[in-house]
């Protein structure tokens, strides 16, 4: 069994660095444009679904 101690000397994960691998918003576009199979046009997707550029990075 694991003592509360072995737990606590386990390396962390930092939860929020999810958004350091983000792509862009232009990366996310140029790839839907790549994908043939889908029948929505870019214009019908921006409307469905909310994709924004963090307001604290850099493009």
């Amino acid at each position: 069994m694991v003592t509360e101690l072995e737990c606590r000397r386990l390396p962390k994960v930092e939860l929020h660095a999810h958004l350091n691998g983000s792509m862009s918003l232009k990366t996310i576009e140029k790839l839907y444009a790549m994908q043939k199979s889908n029948s929505l046009d870019s214009t019908q997707v921006k409307s469905s679904v909310k994709l924004q550029q963090p307001s604290n990075m850099e493009e």
